[in-house]
């Protein structure tokens, strides 16, 4: 019996050999569900690249925040942006007890001994959020608030015990300002009942005002001080308009000054200051043609650290106040530093000339660097998950597009990248659309299109029309009536890969993600005689009920300033004329589709 068991041990082992050799030789099958035909089987050695670029994703690292009082920083790691604790440069990630997985939005106070820290938890990616304190002490999370809902937390006032946050728990829609004292959540007040959509940035040193943010559409906002003694709002520099933005609000450590950035009378976000006391406005870059996107003052308020987004890569700035001279800092590890218009990017630290931001090489996983303005140090404090040697480098090209500036073609400008010189030109190429549209598609390259690249293929990832970034004039050109100039570009896209001998015009494929889908869906609309797929990530197929369902839940007269008023009869006679749906008929090759179920903007419905 046991030589039997042997023997039909011995032959299974045999056979499952028999079976991987097999499998080694001719690929990974479509799963069931896909069909493939003509499509060969995936070799083994691309499914491997495929495991490996998931391990790459999940220790991929980002900076969350300065720990007051205790050595290190908090990064959040992996896809999910777990948070993690790291003690000092180089050292392992630790995992944070009784920290939930998905917390977001973490505020400290700056006092090194405060025992809590607030932040905030939605539930299946559902961006409705309830507002927590985690107790470092006892090592529990204490509910703070009990209506999930859309908002932000913002910052502890100076020397004082409340937090500033927004929430549209009230009604839905118009985002509220409160603020709390986390030790004691009853204690929590309406300091204003808003109408719109109000987002707290900074609060003076006094405690006296708060700076708000108003939200008007993608690409246009307004500056209020709400004083929170009196409840009383102001708008500032109301003469400007609405058709200006303002970025990156700190304010001075005397609370004489508030400092931003801002495109009033210019194409790109310039740093300002603005005195309270008389209302005169400095421009402080002067010479500087690109976006000021974000900026953090030193502990002594003595200089400020910004970031300039160049031609799409975000490098550090540092201003001295006193001699109003600013340098552009040199030595920066190389790599794209993560950075998007509106959204912040640099992290001082609370009692060090020092501050944080994440790096990530043209290809590979980010890392979190600090730089020191005392000492001109950068200092990596977490590993990546890649070896960055093997990463290609980034080509940025400008190609010619259908229309004239004076009297010259307008160029797209557009990062490719291009494989190993060991692989044999002619190569296919994979188009990828950045979403938003006032989004900006950056000179580095995530790990699914990297693996593209591995195999012997193209990424070209453009920055067509509406894109931020290259001054608010090429941002407005695809705002209502012109929404097809964008999809114009992606065709001049195509004549220019046609023009290239080391790119196969026959072989593109185009995909994106969110508005990058919808602009995927539009193209195969009209390209489908020179495309050979398409792959569309949640993206909106009909204006129309893309913008209605904005109503339920996301920024909806924001939405309508960018895309028109679906309510407007001739408005959506043209949404409907341009709509993929409406056109599907058009699409001859074969299309992907990949709906996100919990999806609060694009509804699944759209797929």
């Amino acid at each position: 019996m046991k030589r039997l068991l042997k023997l039909a041990g011995l032959g299974l082992l045999a056979l499952l050999l028999a079976a991987a050799s097999v499998l080694a030789i001719t690929g990974l099958p479509a799963p069931p569900a896909i069909t493939a035909d003509g499509v060969p089987r995936i070799p083994w050695k691309r499914a491997w690249e495929m495991v490996s670029g998931v391990k790459e994703m999940q220790a991929v690292t980002g900076f969350t925040n300065w720990v007051p009082g205790r050595e290190g920083m908090l990064a959040g790691a992996g896809m999910s942006r777990t948070v993690h604790r790291v003690s000092a440069p180089g050292a392992a990630l630790e995992p944070i007890e009784g920290l939930p997985a998905a917390a977001y939005n973490l505020v400290f106070r700056s006092d090194p001994e405060h025992p809590f820290f607030v932040f905030a938890l939605d539930e299946g990616g559902s961006e409705l959020y309830r507002l927590y304190r985690y107790d470092w002490s006892s090592a529990t999370v204490v509910p703070l608030t009990e209506t999930p809902a859309r908002g932000t937390i913002c910052c502890f006032e100076p020397g004082g015990e409340r937090v500033a946050y927004a929430s549209t728990a009230r009604n839905g829609q118009d985002f509220d300002i409160y603020l709390m004292d986390p030790a004691d959540p009853a204690s929590v007040e309406l300091a204003l009942e808003a109408d719109g959509e109000y987002w707290p940035v900074a609060w003076s040193s006094d405690g006296r005002f708060l700076a708000l943010r108003r939200y008007l559409s993608h690409t246009h906002t307004a500056l209020y001080l709400l004083d929170v003694e009196t409840g009383s709002l102001e708008r500032l520099l109301e003469d400007w308009g609405d058709s200006v933005s303002f970025q990156a609000v700190d304010w001075s450590h005397d609370g004489g000054r508030l400092f931003f950035s801002s495109d009033h009378d210019t194409e790109f976000h310039t740093l300002r200051s603005y005195e309270l006391s008389t209302g005169a406005v400095a421009t402080l870059t002067e010479g500087i043609a690109w976006d000021v996107t974000d900026l953090e003052l030193t502990p002594d308020g003595s200089r400020i650290a910004f970031l300039v987004n160049e031609d799409s890569a975000p490098t550090l700035y540092v201003l001295d106040l006193a001699s109003g001279t600013s340098r552009r800092v040199d030595g920066a590890p190389a790599g794209f530093v993560r950075a998007q218009l509106g959204f912040e990017a640099l992290y001082m630290h609370p009692r060090h000339a020092r501050v944080a931001l994440d790096v990530n090489p043209a290809s590979g996983a980010t890392s979190v660097y600090s730089y020191d303005l005392d000492d001109s140090r950068w200092t990596r404090w977490t590993q990546p998950a890649a070896d960055e040697t093997e990463r290609r480098p980034v080509e940025i090209v400008r190609y010619p597009t259908f229309d004239l500036v004076a009297g010259t073609p307008r160029e797209v400008p557009a990062a490719v990248f291009r494989p190993a010189p060991s692989f044999e030109p002619p190569y296919p190429v994979l188009i990828e659309l950045h979403g938003g549209p006032a989004m900006q598609a950056g000179p580095v390259l995530p790990r699914p299109f990297a693996i593209v690249v591995s195999g012997g293929g193209v990424v070209i990832r453009p920055n067509v029309r509406g894109s931020s970034g290259y001054g608010k004039s090429y941002m407005a050109l695809d705002d209502g009536p012109a929404r097809e100039g964008a999809v114009r570009d992606v065709g001049a896209l195509l004549d220019w890969i046609a023009t290239q001998p080391d790119l196969d015009s026959g072989r593109v494929a185009v995909m994106g993600a969110s508005y990058g889908g919808y602009l995927t869906l539009a193209s195969l609309t009209h390209y489908s005689d020179r495309l050979r797929c398409g792959i569309d990530m949640f993206g909106f197929s009909d204006l129309v009920t893309f913008l209605e369902a904005s109503e339920e839940h996301h920024f909806p007269e924001a939405q309508r300033a960018e895309f028109g008023d679906e309510r407007d009869p001739e408005t959506r006679a043209f949404l409907e004329s341009i709509s993929p749906l409406n056109h599907a008929e058009r699409i001859t090759v074969p299309l992907f589709i990949y709906p996100g179920a919990n999806d609060v903007r694009v509804k699944p419905a759209e797929s």
